[in-house]
C-alpha cells in the first residue's frame, strides 16, 4: 500500500509532497515528491521509504507497522539505514546522489537526485547499441564503481542494467539502487555481521552466493563480475546465463561470443572479468578500464590505417577521374572556339544591321546545347560593332568577351562557380581563380592547351 498522492512528509530539512509512485521493491517504495517548503523549496527529488512487502501495512493516516514478527525489522530498518547513509556518503557523476535520511510515519525515508530517463534493460528493448556506444557506456559504469572501490572502500553487490539510468536530457549513465552495497575491509571482509545479498541472477558471481557462509573473499572481483556481465549484455543485447551454468559449461560464454562477430579483444574482455574463478577475473575495475581503453586506442589506429588506405584510393580514383576529366575539357574547348567564331560573325554580319536594346537577347542552339547570347551597347541607337561586350550562358558555364576593333581583347570563363579563367590579350596575362599568369602566346589569339597546361599545374 502506498502513500496517497498530495500525501505530506516532513522532514527537518523539507517539506515534500507526494507525485507519483516510481516502483516497488521488497524492502521499499519510491515516489518523486516535490519541496513545497524548506531549503530546498520547488525541487523534484525521488523519495524512497523503508516499507517491506508482505511485512509492513499502512494505517489511513499513513503510519507504517508491521505486521509480522517472522523477521527482524529492526535489522532491516538498520541495513536500509546503512543504504542511504552509503548513498550519501558517494560524490560521481555517474552515481546517484544522495542527500538526507529521516524517519517519519514510524518508518524511514531518504531522499536522492529523481532521474527523468530510462534503465538500461529498457533502453536495450529499443535498439540494439554499436560498439562505440556500448563501450562509451561500459566506461561510464566502470569508472564509477572504482570510484566506490578505490575512494570509499565500497562494492555494489547488484550491478546489473537494470540498475543504470540512461538520463534523457543529455544521455548520462547513472549507477542506482545501493540496497545491496557494503563496505569492505582491508582484509576483505565485509564489515558487519549481516548476510551479503544474492545479487542478481546471471549478473551475480559463484562467490557471491557462497560469501553467505563466509566461504570467499569479499573483495572487487564481486563486481567486475557483474561489470563484465553487464558488457555482455550491452554487446549482445541478451541476459547472461547463470554463473553456475556457465561455470560448468565454460565454452557457452564463448561461442556466443563468437558468433556475434564481436572483436576478438572485446571477447577477450568479457570472458576475463566473467572468469567463474575468481583468482583469474580482472582483480580491480581499473585493470578492466586499462585493457577497455587499450582496445580501443588500436581499434581506432586500425581505423586510421583503413582511412589512409581509403583515402589513397580515392586520390587514385580522383587522379584518374582528373585526367578523364580534362580529356573531356580539351575536348568542350573546340565548342568554346565556336563561340568565339560565333561571336565574330555576329559583329560581323550585323555590322549596320538592326539595332537591338541594352541586354537584349539572342536565342540559338548549336548541337543541341542551348546558348543565350546579348549585346550590350553604350549607346544603343549609335552602335559601332567595334566597340561592345558580348555575354554567351549555357548550362554550365558563362562566356564574357570585350571587343575593340572587331577583335576580341577581353574574355572572361567562369565554369560551374568553380573556375574562372579571365584572357587578358591587351596585357599578356591569364588569370586562373585570381591567379596571374603571363599569357605565353605570339599574337591576340588564345592558346588552349597554353590554358589547359596552366590549369593542370
Amino acid at each position: 500500500m502506498t502513500l496517497k498522492l498530495g500525501a505530506l512528509i516532513f522532514s527537518a530539512r523539507n517539506t515534500y509532497r507526494i507525485e507519483s509512485v516510481l516502483g516497488h521493491g521488497t524492502f521499499g517504495i519510491t515516489y518523486t515528491v516535490k519541496v513545497i517548503k524548506g531549503r530546498d523549496k520547488n525541487k523534484t527529488y525521488a523519495l524512497k521509504e523503508f516499507f517491506i512487502n508482505g511485512i509492513s501495512s499502512r494505517e489511513e493516516s499513513g503510519i507504517v507497522s508491521s505486521c509480522s514478527d517472522t523477521i527482524s525489522i529492526d535489522q532491516c530498518k538498520a541495513e536500509f539505514i546503512a543504504e542511504a547513509k552509503n548513498l550519501i556518503a558517494l560524490n560521481h557523476p555517474n552515481i546517484v546522489k544522495a542527500y538526507e535520511v529521516f524517519e517519519y510515519n514510524g518508518t524511514v525515508y531518504y531522499t536522492m537526485d529523481y532521474i527523468e530517463g530510462e534503465n538500461l534493460n529498457s533502453y536495450l528493448k529499443q535498439k540494439s547499441l554499436t560498439l562505440d556506444e556500448a563501450v562509451k557506456i561500459i566506461t561510464k559504469i566502470a569508472y564509477a564503481l572504482s570510484y566506490m572501490h578505490e575512494s570509499q572502500h565500497m562494492l555494489h553487490l547488484d550491478l546489473k542494467p537494470g540498475n543504470v539510468m540512461r538520463r534523457y536530457s543529455d544521455g548520462q549513465i547513472i549507477l542506482i539502487d545501493f540496497g545491496l552495497s557494503r563496505y569492505f575491509t582491508d582484509e576483505d571482509m565485509a564489515e558487519g555481521e549481516s548476510p551479503i545479498g544474492l545479487g542478481t541472477k546471471g549478473y551475480a558471481p559463484v562467490e557471491q552466493l557462497e560469501y553467505r557462509n563466509r566461504k570467499a573473499n569479499f573483495k572487487a572481483t564481486i563486481d567486475v563480475y557483474a561489470l563484465g556481465a553487464t558488457f555482455y549484455k550491452l554487446l549482445t543485447g541478451e541476459s547472461p546465463l547463470p554463473a553456475k551454468v556457465l561455470k560448468a559449461q565454460p565454452l557457452l560464454l564463448t561461442q556466443k561470443l563468437h558468433s556475434l562477430g564481436l572483436p576478438e579483444q572485446k571477447i577477450q574482455i568479457v570472458e576475463k572479468a566473467m572468469c567463474p574463478s575468481p583468482e583469474k577475473r580482472y582483480q580491480s575495475v581499473m585493470a578492466f578500464i586499462y585493457d577497455i581503453n587499450a582496445s580501443e586506442r588500436q581499434r581506432r589506429k586500425r581505423g586510421c590505417m583503413l582511412s589512409f588506405i581509403i583515402t589513397i584510393v580515392i586520390v587514385i580514383v580522383g587522379m584518374l577521374s582528373l585526367y578523364f576529366y580534362q580529356r573531356h575539357q580539351n575536348a568542350k574547348q573546340i565548342y568554346y572556339n565556336g563561340i568565339d567564331e560565333y561571336a565574330f560573325e555576329l559583329i560581323e554580319s550585323n555590322h549596320g544591321a538592326n539595332h537591338y536594346g541594352e541586354n537584349e537577347y539572342y536565342k540559338f542552339f548549336s548541337n543541341g546545347t542551348g546558348l543565350y547570347l546579348f549585346e550590350s551597347w553604350h549607346d544603343p541607337m549609335d552602335c559601332h560593332y567595334s566597340d561592345c561586350t558580348l555575354e554567351a550562358k549555357t548550362d554550365t558555364a558563362t562566356f564574357k568577351y570585350s571587343v575593340r576593333n572587331n577583335k576580341i581583347i577581353f574574355r572572361k570563363i567562369i565554369y560551374k562557380n568553380t573556375i574562372s579563367v579571365t584572357i587578358d590579350t591587351s596585357n599578356k596575362r591569364i588569370i586562373i581563380n585570381e591567379k596571374d599568369y603571363p599569357l605565353r602566346v605570339n599574337d591576340e589569339s588564345v592558346n588552349w592547351d597554353e590554358i589547359n597546361k596552366i590549369i593542370e599545374r
